[in-house]
């Protein structure tokens, strides 16, 4: 190891004389050390006996110019155990023995044993696929059970038509149907229903709904058209008709009915 320190203003008009180093070895010892001055660089080279015992130690440079002399910050020193001597052969690299470790282990596998168990859950995810979508069609069925059920609460408990605190505006009413012949219209709101004997494709704010086998069936056909339900062979939806923005709309034995959204 080569210590060099140098002082740029100062050092540049005195003497090698003038700078020397004190060290204080790990022990507690201290001592001047040899140095060397040259370039305005001083430079010390520590021997055996400075490294002789291991620990941290300090270095000081002293600087003396006529009467007074300047002191360095202390330098710390640290001094190593050495490596033991006597090794014959180095060890295999980790690398090597972590590759060695992995070409072992995929040499007992059983490649027919794991094809098999890939081809096991594919089929169990597919299975669970089938499993969720049969899900999805319960959910969809439950809830239009709760719509219905819903419906006929609603049309039990309050009146046919009824008016509502603060504007008094209309919140249900309830439509009869006599016949429905091909082409007859309900309008609600901004949306036309029309009721046709051939499903095809309506223009926007337009629904069609396909007259039914009785008129019991196309009401009902009507009111899941007003509900918005998915139902490509009864109901065609033009733009912004699924389902109506205003109202909903559910079908009883008793009665069919219209209500706003509004709670």
């Amino acid at each position: 190891m080569v210590l060099e320190y140098q002082k740029h203003n100062l050092v540049r008009q005195i003497s090698s004389a003038s700078l020397n180093a004190i060290y204080k070895r790990p022990d507690g010892v201290a001592y001047p050390v040899v140095t060397n001055y040259a370039d305005v660089v001083l430079t010390w080279q520590p021997n055996a006996t400075d490294t002789s015992f291991v620990g941290v130690g300090r270095l000081e440079i002293r600087v003396t110019f006529g009467d007074v002399v300047g002191k360095s910050t202390r330098i710390l020193t640290i001094v190593e155990d050495a490596l033991v001597d006597g090794i014959v052969e180095p060890p295999e690299p980790p690398a090597q023995e972590w590759l060695n470790k992995v070409l072992a282990a995929l040499a007992e596998l059983d490649i027919d044993e794991i094809n098999n168990l890939l081809n096991l859950t594919y089929n169990l995810l597919n299975n669970n696929y089938d499993l969720l979508n049969t899900t999805h069609n319960l959910v969809e069925d439950t809830r239009e059970n709760l719509y219905r059920r819903t419906g006929i609460l609603l049309n039990h408990l309050h009146p046919i038509e009824t008016a509502s605190a603060p504007d008094m505006i209309s919140r249900r009413a309830a439509i009869t149907f006599n016949n429905i012949a091909n082409g007859n219209n309900v309008v609600i709101g901004m949306i036309t229903y029309t009721f046709v004997t051939a499903l095809g494709s309506p223009a926007a704010n337009n629904v069609q709904v396909l007259i039914q086998d009785t008129l019991r069936n196309t009401v009902k056909t009507l009111a899941r058209a007003i509900r918005g339900i998915d139902d490509e062979m009864n109901i065609a939806y033009g733009t912004g008709t699924d389902p109506n923005p205003i109202c909903t709309a559910y079908w009883t034995s008793q009665r069919f009915s219209i209500g706003s959204y509004y709670r």
